[in-house]
């Protein structure tokens, strides 16, 4: 085969090298192809094979050497390794000579020993400056003053404690300065998942390309981020960082999704027309905002990041579930425009806050919430202020909310009573403490599937009716058939509005009760027509075990 155009470069070199050395200070002629013409160019310049390949892909025809073209050759002087590469490294600096600025005289060449190398990393905040040797107006240049000294923190590794670490500070107090640095992350090794150090040899290494390009960057950042406290070693296991994956990246990234398909997009805050959920989870955030900002200003970042993390966790698990049919099937347009500006300023001030842990994500958030914006990395950390008398009333109260919801949830698992069944009441103790807003108590009634909140001074826990009338029963079959056709719809790829017909193969009595509840049936789950006739060519179909031993439900998308 041919040569390769690093070897066309390689042997171009080759040429200069010798001509300068044997006619060092003449000129000389150069009669070539084009190519070989363009190679020598590449070579004189220094340009690595890398360069060479990228200037190759952009060369414009119309650069072409000519026939007969003649053009100057400016060779670079500069250490060379053996191929033409620039190369500072020994030995091939060592060449390098400068005539002395002083004497005018002697001949300056490096010094071939070598100090330790975190001596010279060690001096680095001051020698960049020139200090102490460098004068302003006859007067020595003072830390602090020209020279930004100390750095608020400093990061690396536990080993640099008797490395950079330690040079800074010996390098700081040999000129009687003080410490170089306020604030030091010092970070743990890495190991593999059962603490043992990472090697080729053992086989137990893990590549973080691998791991990037399966879940991203961010991912394994915030994984880090995470796992432990920064100083602690962090024992690598893939399954924990795909664990954090999903309960942080997905899930905000999933309460993103719902946002552009079901929120008016043109909603602005009307602090008059938010529901007592919309003031809670604001509150969360100004809660979120306050705790994480003071956690990374005392350098606490695994604590600010899991700051984040319940943040997440509460605005897809307790507000947007509980404000689903909010955005869905909206009661009326003022509680739609109330949830949608609500959730989307929170997802807006959150991508400012995940930013520094996770910049490409909460790009990818920001510009799909505020495509008129630059760049949430050139917006302003959200504006931190102490939590109101209001908004703590609230988060304590919906903290209560949500735990009297876990008993009653609790109380429905002991008694085998799932929660799509509704029951008739919870009972709550009447004491002072007791709650007695409407609002919360309708998303408690709503949380734990109950028709009522009742009191009862004759208690001292909350008590759960698991008496289950006819009419109950009814309703439950109802809400079992609404889940699975919803399950259906997603099967089938469905977009909201999208409108279907709903076939049922369920024994006749079932079929019965579902024509009484029709009118709910088709509200819920978009459907035109209840059948039942299974259809030949369905979108999605499904046993239905409730419906009888041979049960069946389908759905058809009406075109």
């Amino acid at each position: 085969g041919g040569e390769s155009l690093k070897d066309v470069k390689s042997r171009a070199w080759s040429l200069l090298s010798e001509l300068e050395s044997r006619y060092a200070g003449e000129k000389f002629l150069l009669v070539s192809h084009e190519y070989t013409i363009w190679a020598y160019s590449a070579a004189a310049a220094g340009w690595d094979d890398t360069r060479m390949i990228a200037e190759k892909k952009k060369r414009d025809p119309k650069t072409y050497i000519q026939p007969a073209e003649v053009r100057s050759l400016e060779l670079l002087v500069g250490p060379r390794d053996a191929r033409g590469n620039y190369d500072l490294h020994r030995p091939y600096v060592d060449a390098c000579t400068y005539s002395c600025p002083k004497c005018k005289q002697g001949t300056m060449r490096r010094i071939p020993e070598v100090a330790d190398v975190w001596f010279d990393s060690g001096s680095m905040p001051l020698a960049q400056f020139g200090y102490p040797h460098q004068t302003v107006g006859g007067t020595k240049v003072k830390p602090t003053v020209a020279v930004p000294f100390p750095a608020d923190y400093i990061c690396e590794a536990i080993d640099q404690t008797r490395g950079w670490f330690y040079t800074l500070l010996a390098v700081a107090t040999a000129l009687g300065l003080p410490a170089p640095y306020k604030n030091v992350i010092c970070l743990g090794h890495i190991n593999d998942k059962t603490g043992k150090k990472m090697s080729k040899s053992k086989g137990n290494i893990v590549w973080p390309r691998d791991i990037i390009e399966k879940y991203g960057t961010d991912a394994l950042r915030w994984y880090m981020y995470t796992a432990t406290d920064a100083g602690d070693p962090k024992n690598f296991d893939e399954a924990e960082l795909a664990k954090a994956f999903r309960r942080y990246h997905l899930m905000l990234w999933n309460s993103l999704l719902f946002w552009e398909t079901y929120a008016d997009r043109a909603a602005k805050i009307v602090p008059a027309q938010l529901s007592v959920l919309d003031r809670w989870i604001l509150a969360r955030l100004a809660e979120t905002s306050e705790a994480a900002t003071k956690r990374l200003e005392s350098y606490e970042v695994r604590a600010a990041a899991l700051e984040l993390e319940r943040l997440v966790d509460d605005l897809s698990r307790w507000y947007i579930r509980r404000s689903r049919r909010r955005l869905q099937k909206p009661e009326s347009a003022k509680d739609l425009a109330a949830a949608s500006a609500t959730l989307k300023m929170v997802l807006v001030e959150f991508s400012k806050l995940t930013a520094p842990f996770t910049p490409f994500f909460a790009e990818g958030m920001y510009t799909r919430l505020t495509p008129s914006a630059q760049s949430v990395h050139l917006d302003f950390w959200p504006a931190v202020k102490k939590l109101d008398a209001g908004q703590k009333r609230i988060l304590s109260e919906m903290q209560k909310v949500r735990d009297l919801a876990s008993l009653g949830l609790a109380a429905r698992q002991e008694a085998g009573v799932k929660v799509r069944q509704p029951l008739s009441k919870l009972v709550l103790p009447d004491t002072r403490d007791t709650l007695k807003d409407k609002a919360l108590l309708s998303i408690l009634a709503d949380e734990v599937n109950v028709k009522e909140i009742v009191f009862s001074k004759k208690i001292k826990k909350p008590v759960l009716d698991t008496t289950i009338t006819p009419e109950l029963k009814e309703e439950g079959l109802v809400r079992d058939l609404i889940r699975a056709t919803q399950e259906l719809r997603g099967d089938a790829k469905l977009k909201p509005s999208d409108r279907v017909n709903l076939h049922l193969a369920v024994s006749q009595e079932l079929l019965t009760i579902y024509m009484k509840w029709e009118k709910t049936i088709k509200a819920e789950t978009g459907a035109k027509v209840i059948s039942s006739v299974l259809p030949k060519a369905p979108q999605a179909i499904a046993d239905y075990p409730e419906g009888g031993a041979d049960g069946k439900i389908a759905i058809t998308k009406i075109k």
